[in-house]
């Protein structure tokens, strides 16, 4: 367990994360046992995914490795993914069945390696209005799951709704996502999670005395709106979808020095009820759009995050201008960049896709014609310049 201050509530608080890849890579398994993760109070892995053919439930079960669980030495919980699914509703018939039987087989599996599981968590996108008969799956999944603590994914929609209450009844605690992709298109730039908004929301769900975590956001993400401001989808770690012509792109971003923030200071003040925190997901290396586990250690444990995004200048003629970050985190270039000389003039200069090229007497420029998401680590050519002699360039950041 992290523990930053001192005072038993401020060592109560929990931290775990999510494994949510159905197929455990080398990538994954290294994240699973590093260092780092075993700084984390558990994981939750996802062991299945329920999909639809018609009314008829189809489970797939991910893939992922006992024997890398067991040397994690992690506490260890596992959830059922549900895909969105209109009813009818029972806590008995053909779909609670496939739902029983995906649970078990998933334990018994975890058991007969040597793992312990403490807990299932049922991830359902319920239509807020369906709450009622949601409520009738989780009472027939309960004599399957229990001994071991049943919790359930909830939305801040459902907060609302006059039915969460009964459906809370069912559990043995919930966790609260406030992470989320806009339906429409409000700007450029935002972030997944918005901690005012978060703070809201954990304060309204405190009031239903029921023990809960917060889930919590590590990834980026590149969303695609049409000319009206509707959702068309969402890129995260596999390439850009091709988005029709005139949509419109916002990037979605995960601050980990905000929610550091938030984390710290539930810490020191925490919301009744609030347990601990459950992070969207582990770090990955193969992972494009989420932050690296050495960020994300920072994050867990309360250290400073360094910001270090620079232009550098190659030795070679052509000269390269080459954007470099060298920071903990995912950055974002939106300066102008100039470069100056001493001598004679380059004889050649040109601006690399994404960036405008701009002369002015005794300097050129070059303007990123969109905001740059550079992740840690990572650097990007933005131009070059050739001269005929040796040159000695001065580079300069514009607002």
């Amino acid at each position: 367990m992290v523990v930053v201050g001192c005072g038993a509530d401020v060592a109560a608080l929990t931290q775990r994360a999510y494994v949510w890849q159905r197929d455990w890579t080398s990538a994954v398994e290294a994240s699973v046992t590093h260092p780092i993760t075993r700084q984390l109070d558990g994981l939750v892995i996802l062991a299945a995914e329920v999909e639809w053919d018609h009314a008829e439930a189809k489970p797939v079960f991910a893939q992922w490795n006992r024997t890398t669980l067991r040397d994690s030495g992690a506490q260890i919980g596992l959830a059922l993914r549900i895909a969105p699914f209109a009813g009818p509703f029972s806590e008995d018939g053909p779909v609670v069945d496939v739902l029983k039987q995906t649970v078990l087989k998933v334990l018994r599996e975890l058991e007969q390696g040597g793992i312990i599981c403490a807990e299932v968590q049922i991830d359902f996108d319920c239509a807020q209005k369906k709450l009622d008969g949601y409520a009738n799956w989780l009472r027939g999944l309960g004599d399957v799951i229990h001994p071991r603590r049943m919790v359930i994914t909830t939305l801040p929609t459902w907060l609302e709704e006059p039915a969460f209450e009964r459906l809370l009844r069912e559990v043995d605690g919930f966790v609260l996502q406030v992470h989320s992709v806009p339906p429409s298109v409000p700007r450029t730039e935002a972030l997944v999670c918005e901690p005012d908004r978060a703070r809201r929301w954990i304060a309204a769900a405190a009031k239903y005395g029921v023990p809960f975590e917060v889930a919590l956001s590590t990834y980026s993400a590149l969303a695609g709106y049409d000319e009206s401001g509707k959702l068309l989808g969402v890129a995260m770690d596999g390439p850009p979808p091709a988005w029709p012509r005139g949509s419109r792109l916002m990037h979605l971003n995960s601050s980990p020095e905000e929610l550091q923030s938030l984390v710290n200071e539930w810490r020191a003040h925490r919301p009744p009820n609030l347990s601990g925190v459950i992070w969207y997901r582990l770090p990955v290396a193969s992972d494009r759009r989420n932050w690296n586990l050495h960020c994300f250690g920072k994050v867990i444990r309360g250290e400073p995050i360094t910001r270090d995004l620079k232009v550098v200048v190659s030795e070679t003629n052509p000269h390269d201008l080459i954007l470099r970050n060298d920071g903990d985190a995912e950055d974002t270039w939106q300066q102008t960049v100039r470069v100056t000389w001493d001598d004679a003039p380059p004889v050649g200069v040109d601006a690399l896709r994404g960036w405008t090229l701009r002369t002015v007497e005794g300097a050129v420029e070059f303007l990123p014609r969109e905001p740059l998401h550079l992740p840690a680590g990572s650097k990007s050519v933005i131009g070059w310049l050739r001269f005929d002699q040796r040159a000695s360039l001065h580079v300069e950041m514009l607002p």
